[in-house]
């Protein structure tokens, strides 16, 4: 789970890839 909070920041660049809507 803590690789899930560690790409947060990553993602937060790309926010079709967090949440594909």
């Amino acid at each position: 789970m803590t690789k899930s909070k560690l790409n947060a920041p990553h993602r937060t660049q790309s926010p079709i890839q967090t949440h594909p809507k």
